[in-house]
């Protein structure tokens, strides 16, 4: 019985982050923004198969992945550790 009383305090941690990111309002980034200058530039050079740009978006990508998922574990050990 203790082992379905954890799982229901990790799939409620689980399912509370979900909603507050499907929540979020899409926003839209002006065309005369330096932030849309910015992606707009990245995307080209991408796209004409620069490789320094490439790669650094693949570093940009694998390091916030590697931060979600440190943040994920940390909170999901912290309901496992209130359910205790």
């Amino acid at each position: 019985m203790p082992y379905t009383h954890q799982r229901t305090y990790l799939v409620g941690s689980i399912a509370h982050c979900f909603l507050w990111w499907n929540s979020l309002p899409p926003f839209f980034i002006p065309e005369d923004s330096p932030l849309f200058l910015f992606l707009y530039g990245l995307g080209r050079r991408v796209y004409q198969g620069n490789i320094l740009y490439f790669l650094g978006t693949i570093l940009v990508i694998v390091t916030l992945w590697l931060v979600n998922r440190k943040l994920m574990s940390g909170l999901i050990y912290a309901e496992l550790a209130q359910s205790r």
